[in-house]
């Protein structure tokens, strides 16, 4: 059995998850609409999804006609997250005030799902624990929580979908690929970036599979494998080809090509300053020594993310952007913990 965690140990976890969460909750009420990029940012996507609610209550026609509309509508990203949105709008109104919480939840659900793929790779209780609490307080993630947009729950969903799959591959390999390739479908029309990213994961997540040894373990994996891609990529097929304008004003984004191998040093850089912060990085990094001269447990999951997600990058995308490196980061937390 695992150790179970000291009451002391039990208190520092939770005072630390607290100031994450102090955070976000202390910026949200002293200012709700936070200034970033340029142009107004901060209330570009607000209003994109309250004319996606006006637009939805003018709609008298069927559910692939409304969701066709809701991707016109949106257009610069697919409409899930202000999908989602609305539907807690419906209970705590649909303000700006009353829907930035909702960044706690994702902060939440991403902290909790890299817990689960540790204990899937065979971490303990602490080690579960150490992971939270280390993701929670990125801070790029809980910065990323005072804001209404797309990458944290993007983030979230798909480390989510890996935690699902690990942890359901031994136990219920059919129904853990069916709700990772659930998972993974709602993160892609969240943000398109997370079929590539999503896709490098999953693979990685797959090849390394769960820690624990068990009968058939290939014909198991075999079957969660199958079952996530049948769900995930028919979800997505069929979600394309009813609403595809966002999928293509991405495309079209993107057509550039990308930064090439000059974009290493910029990406490292820019995560260690903007994601980590240069105190955080070290601190994981250090943190990693003992994994990296130990068994090295589950080091094809945070090759494959950190390796996969770059090389994406460094090919494709032609405009650098340290929100990239968020999708990622969690991965340092594995070995840190």
């Amino acid at each position: 059995m695992a150790e179970p965690l000291e009451k002391r140990e039990w208190l520092w976890a939770g005072l630390l998850l607290l100031a994450a969460l102090g955070l976000v909750v202390g910026r949200t009420v002293v200012q709700p609409l936070q200034p970033y990029g340029d142009g107004a940012a901060q209330y570009i996507e607000h209003a994109k999804r309250l004319e996606l609610l006006e637009t939805l209550k003018a709609h008298s026609g069927g559910l692939l006609d409304a969701l066709k509309l809701a991707d016109d509508t949106v257009l610069s990203h697919p409409p899930g997250l202000h999908l989602l949105t609305l539907g807690v709008g419906s209970v705590t109104g649909h303000g700006a005030g009353e829907i930035l919480w909702t960044g706690l939840l994702w902060l939440l659900l991403l902290a909790v799902s890299v817990a689960g793929v540790v204990r899937a790779l065979g971490g303990d209780r602490r080690a579960q624990t150490a992971a939270a609490v280390l993701t929670a307080l990125l801070p790029a993630a809980h910065a990323a929580a005072t804001r209404y947009h797309y990458d944290l729950p993007m983030t979230a969903l798909l480390w989510a979908s890996v935690a699902t799959l690990l942890l359901g591959m031994n136990r219920r390999p059919v129904l853990g690929g069916l709700l990772a390739g659930a998972l993974f479908a709602l993160a892609a029309v969240v943000k398109w970036t997370a079929l590539p990213f999503g896709g490098v994961m999953l693979a990685a997540a797959w090849i390394t599979g769960p820690a624990a040894e068990v009968e058939d373990r290939w014909r198991r994996r075999v079957l969660s494998g199958a079952s996530m891609l049948a769900v995930g990529g028919g979800c997505i097929a069929s979600y394309l080809a009813v609403a595809s304008e966002s999928f293509r004003a991405g495309q079209l984004a993107g057509e550039a090509g990308g930064m090439g191998l000059a974009g290493v040093g910029w990406y490292l850089l820019g995560g260690i300053l903007a994601v980590f912060s240069p105190l955080v990085f070290t601190a994981l990094a250090l943190a990693a020594v003992p994994w990296l001269r130990g068994d090295r447990r589950g080091w094809p999951l945070f090759g494959g993310i950190c390796l996969g997600q770059l090389a994406f990058l460094l090919v494709f995308v032609s405009r650098p952007d340290e929100r990239f490196v968020l999708t990622m980061a969690p991965a340092l937390t594995l070995a840190a913990a």
